[in-house]
């Protein structure tokens, strides 16, 4: 019992993050101007916040949806927010691309 508690909160230690993007501005030499582009950025998820004190039965079944939701949210929310962050750079590279004066 303690061995397979003790696996299932490593699992959630090593899998409770998120993915999300994030748009951020930096300055562009080449063309002179800011320009902005997506980042995937990491967040943690607090998913095992216990409250209270539980009976054997409820914590183990507590954790194991824990392990479960936690198991699936970090890659989806990486495919999705991977996904944004092409799509959103793609679009910022053809507007600077067009809007683009080099400076020499």
């Amino acid at each position: 019992m303690k061995d397979c508690l003790i696996i299932i909160l490593s699992v959630i230690a090593l899998s409770s993050c998120a993915y999300t993007p994030k748009q951020i501005r930096y300055y562009d030499e080449e063309c002179g101007v800011i320009s902005k582009k997506f980042i995937i950025s990491k967040s943690e998820l607090h998913l095992f916040k216990k409250r209270g004190k539980c009976a054997d039965d409820e914590c183990i079944a507590l954790a194991l949806s824990h392990v479960v939701g936690s198991a699936f949210t970090g890659p989806v929310s990486a495919l999705v927010s991977g996904t944004i962050v092409v799509a959103g750079n793609t679009i910022l590279w053809l507007e600077k691309k067009a809007n683009c004066r080099k400076l020499k």
